[in-house]
Formats: structure tokens, C-alpha cells, sequence
């Protein structure tokens, strides 16, 4: 199985390959894939300030899954540090659970632990939450 991660373009490009580092670190079934891919949020109609919508962070993944062409099993994962409108720290697509998105910003508010730390441990969480078919959307 492999499970692409991707950012959107305000999320550091240091913070992001810590944390692509740190799952790449751990060899097993599961592939971690970085990806330095540009969006244009302008382009796929992603203009508010503040707040986004679950369905704009889902059109992220879907636009790079049917881009890159990513196999309908693997799994495209967003970090971002754009507040989503319910405020989660990361939730999978309700209809293709197998996109997910993860904020990235206010870790400090919860923990003393650098923030690349609860990131991956959000995308470990996803990842068991899908496979075990829990839904919590």
C-alpha cells in the first residue's frame, strides 16, 4: 500500500519533509511517497480567507490523485495549515476515505512536542481509522 502525502502551499516545505522523513523512517507494508507538488488554489477555485471548506481540502486530493494518476487503493493524504470549517484536526473524505487531510498549524496550544510528532501520529491514526472501516464523519 502506498500513501502519498502532499501540502498545500502555505505548510513549510522543512516542516513537511520532517515529516515525510519521519514516516519514511519506519520500513514496513506501508510505502510514505513525498510529493513536491505545486497547486494554484486561485485555479481550482480556492479563494476564501480563513476557514475552507472539507470539500475544497477533498478537491486537493482528488485534483493530484486524477493528475498523477494514483491507484484508487492508495491513500493521498493533504497537510495543511488552512483551518478547515469544523475545526478537526484531520478527517478522511467521506466519500473516498482514502483522501484525508490533516491541519497542521496550533500543535503548541495541545502539546510541548515539536509538531511533526502529532502530524504523523494524525496520519497513522487516519490510516488505522479507514482500514478498520470506523466511521467517525
Amino acid at each position: 500500500m502506498q500513501v502519498h502525502l502532499i501540502k498545500s502551499p502555505e505548510y513549510s516545505s522543512e516542516n513537511y519533509s520532517q515529516v515525510v522523513a519521519l514516516l519514511q523512517s519506519n520500513k514496513g507494508p506501508i510505502r510514505f511517497c513525498g510529493h513536491q507538488y505545486s497547486f494554484d488554489l486561485h485555479a481550482l477555485g480556492i479563494h476564501q480567507v480563513g476557514a475552507v471548506s472539507w470539500v475544497n481540502l477533498f478537491s486537493i486530493c482528488n485534483y493530484f490523485r486524477q493528475n498523477m494518476q494514483i491507484n484508487e487503493n492508495d491513500f493521498v493524504i493533504l497537510l495543511t495549515d488552512r483551518r478547515n470549517e469544523l475545526n478537526w484536526f484531520s478527517a478522511p473524505d467521506p466519500n473516498n476515505h482514502r483522501n484525508i487531510f490533516i491541519h497542521t498549524e496550533d500543535w503548541s496550544n495541545f502539546t510541548t512536542l515539536d509538531r511533526k510528532f502529532p502530524i504523523v501520529f494524525q496520519v497513522a491514526e487516519n490510516l488505522f481509522q479507514v482500514l478498520m472501516k470506523l466511521d467517525f464523519v
